[in-house]
């Protein structure tokens, strides 16, 4: 992560009950979801306590300590207070949540321990058309595996990450396949997502193609 600017450790993962020893300024502070507790999905909206010397957050999550390989929000104003991640593994890992504050123009952080919800049951996959391929046309038809344990299953497309503005089917219940007849073949990149509903929630696989002519 280039901040232009010095990081320095302030509090590092501590096993609960949580503290906290700070030495530059008070930092921001997680407080939900509870630290250090099993998340309940594979999105979770964390919320944090301001710091009132701090110009600017930056929160990142990841799957070692001071990692971002899951999610990093670049700089925010102080103004945000909450931050929601989406797509984190599901399968029961370790996760860590850097909180960084910046004070008198340098990067002070406290880290947080989570564990990722444990989905036993498989979810879906995409069988066809490949993913990262190119699909021909304004008319494609998708086909996945069922998922063990899965009871329903939800198709979005989108021209972002999670969007459903080119296409959104709703609950397909036990169907293995859709048609999509509003790709708008324009070379750009098309975002799918496929939904599997366990146990009485969603979650999900993402799976990035071309809208190629």
């Amino acid at each position: 992560m280039a901040l232009g600017s010095t990081s320095i450790t302030v509090a590092n993962v501590h096993t609960l009950p949580y503290s906290v020893v700070t030495n530059v300024g008070q930092l921001a502070t997680l407080y939900n979801p509870p630290l250090g507790s099993m998340l309940t999905g594979s999105s979770a909206t964390f919320q944090w306590n301001g710091s009132n010397t701090a110009t600017a957050y930056w929160i990142d999550v990841g799957s070692t300590q001071g990692g971002n390989n899951y999610y990093q929000s670049g700089s925010l104003p102080t103004t945000t207070l909450s931050q929601t991640v989406n797509n984190l593994p599901i399968d029961g890992s370790n996760l860590y949540i850097t909180l960084r504050s910046e004070i008198d123009g340098q990067w002070a952080y406290n880290e947080y321990p989570y564990v990722a919800l444990n989905v036993p049951a498989e979810l879906a996959v995409m069988q066809t058309p490949a993913p990262g391929s190119t699909l021909r046309g304004n008319s494609v038809t998708f086909n996945w595996s069922a998922g063990s344990g899965a009871t329903a299953y939800e198709l979005d497309a989108g021209s972002a990450p999670g969007g459903n503005d080119v296409y959104q089917s709703g609950n397909l219940g036990n169907i293995f396949s859709v048609t999509v007849n509003t790709l708008p073949a324009n070379g750009n990149p098309i975002y799918v997502t496929l939904w599997s509903m366990v146990s009485e929630q969603w979650f999900n696989h993402e799976y990035t193609y071309t809208s190629g002519p």
